[in-house]
């Protein structure tokens, strides 16, 4: 059997919003929300939820997105998400496989940062085919700075309710 060549890339991206961080945390970690402000996502739907042995809640999601190849075309994807809350740090992680062979892996904590601020610190590591190792990570780099943008937009209206 031949073994695949994959690259592991990654990126950090930090956002300040004015909210406080447990209620930015909280709106955040409702997956709903996610369809109204992450550009690629079209559909989440929870399949299950167990807690792990650290004792961590871990939600299990199906995702449809639509991703363009080559800024033309639409192409639906399906995937599994597992959505691992560590709430004491304000902590929610996400773990995703997709074809092909692809593993995504994000962090997102929210700190306290003075009155009613909350830095968002975004971590990703990405694994994927050699091939789309570059396309993979610009398009979850670009996606994933339009969610912080939009999250940052939405906590900001005057009238919120999280």
């Amino acid at each position: 059997m031949k073994k695949k060549i994959t690259r592991t890339t990654g990126y950090k991206l930090s956002i300040e919003v004015e909210q406080q961080a447990l209620e930015a945390f909280n709106f955040f970690c409702d997956l709903d929300n996610h369809v109204h402000l992450h550009p690629l996502l079209t559909k989440v739907t929870e399949v299950d939820s167990f807690y792990n042995d650290k004792g961590k809640e871990v939600t299990v999601f199906e995702i449809e997105e639509r991703v363009k190849i080559l800024g033309l075309i639409s192409m639906p994807n399906k995937y599994i998400a597992h959505r691992i809350l560590q709430k004491e740090q304000n902590t929610c992680v996400f773990e995703v496989k997709s074809f092909p062979n692809i593993c995504l892996s994000s962090s997102y904590t929210f700190l306290e940062n003075g009155g009613n601020k909350t830095e968002i610190q975004e971590h990703v590591k990405i694994q994927a085919p050699l091939g789309l190792s570059n396309f993979v990570t610009k398009t979850a780099k670009n996606a994933h700075h339009t969610l912080l943008e939009q999250l940052k937009e939405y906590l900001e209206q005057e009238t919120i309710e999280v």
